[in-house]
């Protein structure tokens, strides 16, 4: 039957090249730094364990993961408010 190694592939274990996707939730991190500058990181799903979040993990990285950037924040960013453009409101 032609269709039966197309029907069964999948089931072959990983070749020598294979991507991997990271699909899990992950958890933000806002610190106010003061009125006008905040600081927001977020970091994969693997950096929560237990009901805490470890922003601080030095191992926080997803099982099966090894690309070299595994351990690394996967976005940050601050958010700065314009004095000048967003006058206080009475």
């Amino acid at each position: 039957m032609s269709w039966f190694p197309l029907f069964f592939c999948w089931t072959v274990s990983r070749g020598v090249w294979s991507a991997f996707r990271q699909g899990s939730f992950g958890i933000g991190d806002l610190k106010i730094m003061n009125s006008t500058h905040s600081f927001f990181t977020w970091k994969r799903n693997a950096c929560f364990d237990k009901g805490e979040a470890d922003f601080d993990a030095a191992h926080c990285s997803t099982e099966g993961d090894n690309s070299a950037k595994s351990l690394v924040s996967d976005d940050s960013s601050w958010i700065i408010r314009d004095t000048g453009k967003c006058k206080k409101q009475a």
